[in-house]
């Protein structure tokens, strides 16, 4: 015996027993059933064994296994944030090294997005949790999760918290963000909107009301650009009644406090509003006739459900029809004076009606009707050989019919 470890080797090809074990305090190997003259051969083999496995034991410590990252299967990797790269951490590398790494991937991500002067706070975070000891990957997780909470980060993107805030879900996180960014931008200039209207603060305030990128195309492709081509007289009467400028159309029609359907109501209401003008109905027609009358045209205009459209020259239409039951248009009733008393009678005399009735008569309402046909009949029968009337400084006089 006087070369052990090439007796170890013989041994072990003999038996297939490996004595080179790693790790420390392996048990003793097992000791084989040997009978007879070679006992005692087997029996020192079997103590060499022992003492030679615990010596390379000690040399060669085998090194600690790597406890992986909650959440995580060991040997797993997470990939970067939108970007398709992993971020592998290698065992072994310092938390400079893994910061490193984390940052320069969260950070190529930040710059594709608009958010690259977040980049000083971006490496701050990525040092402070791979101190932490957790992998590149997490931290790249774990900083896009955040980095609506960085300084700065409203500013970039504004309206993005506010949403939030606002008790809506985050609308698809930062990408759906700049994609409706984008898609804005491209409306606005399809529509002519001013340059420059479309800013950060507008696109924040439309995103922070939950006005989705397809009503926004409908605000400005429809609402503001109709606006912009109708009529001098629709756009006077939007400014008399809800006070909107010619230069302030675009503010109008994209606030996030009006919805679409009050845009609309409101639209159809200064249509209304300006035909009463031009037709000679009224100069001065209130808003609350003007929209009551545009809401039942709106609705006869869309086949009886509430929310059709309503322009000038349909309202136009309303007031200058006859209204039926021989009774001739609004229009010509109320520029015959038929809302003033007759000569020598009282206010609200037979011969007279209101223009709520006039306005009741285009809408159908029975009631109205009678009383127009009432007045009408009124005033014939006051005229010799019968006819119709004129408002004229010295009050109503009959024309037509009668006159010599």
């Amino acid at each position: 015996m006087a070369n052990i470890s090439q007796e170890i080797a013989d041994y072990e090809a003999a038996h297939g027993h490996d004595v080179q074990q790693q790790t420390s305090g392996a048990p003793e190997p097992k000791k084989p059933d040997v009978t007879g003259p070679f006992a005692g051969i087997a029996d020192a083999i079997g103590r060499a064994a022992s003492a030679a496995g615990s010596a390379v034991a000690a040399y060669f410590p085998k090194p600690p296994t790597p406890t992986p990252a909650p959440g995580t299967t060991p040997g797993s990797v997470s990939p970067g944030p939108n970007t398709g790269t992993n971020a592998q951490t290698t065992p072994g590398e310092s938390s400079t090294t893994i910061a490193s790494s984390a940052a320069s991937i969260i950070s190529a991500w930040a710059q594709g997005v608009g958010l690259g002067a977040l980049s000083g706070w971006i490496s701050t975070q990525a040092t402070s949790l791979a101190a932490m000891g957790m992998p590149a990957s997490d931290i790249a997780s774990e900083i896009e999760a955040t980095i609506n909470q960085a300084p700065g980060f409203d500013q970039i993107m504004p309206g993005y918290n506010q949403r939030m805030k606002n008790g809506y879900s985050n609308g698809g996180g930062i990408a759906a963000y700049v994609q409706y960014k984008d898609q804005l931008a491209e409306y606005a200039k399809a529509a002519g909107l001013p340059a420059g209207f479309m800013d950060g603060t507008e696109v924040g305030n439309l995103w922070a009301g939950d006005v989705s990128a397809s009503e926004v195309s409908t605000r400005v492709t429809q609402g503001y650009a109709d606006a912009m081509t109708a009529p001098s007289e629709v756009r006077n009467y939007l400014q008399n009644y809800y006070n909107v400028t010619p230069g302030g159309l675009a503010a109008y029609y994209l606030d996030p406090n009006k919805s679409l359907t009050l845009l609309q109501q409101q639209y159809n209401a200064a249509s209304v509003g300006a035909a009463a003008d031009t037709t000679g109905f009224d100069k001065s027609l209130s808003q609350a006739q003007a929209s009551s009358l545009a809401a039942f045209l709106a609705t006869s205009n869309n086949a009886g459900m509430s929310g059709g459209s309503v322009n000038e020259a349909q309202a136009a239409n309303a007031f200058t029809t006859g209204l039926g039951n021989g009774l001739t248009s609004a229009a010509q009733m109320a520029e015959a004076g038929f809302t003033h008393a007759l000569p020598g009678e009282a206010a609200g005399s037979p011969g007279q009606v209101t223009q709520q009735q006039l306005i009741g008569g285009i809408e159908g309402d029975a009631n109205a009707i009678a009383a127009l046909r009432l007045a009408t009949g009124t005033r014939t029968a006051a005229t010799s050989g019968g006819g119709g009337f004129a408002a004229g400084q010295g009050g109503v006089t009959g024309v037509g019919y009668g006159q010599q």
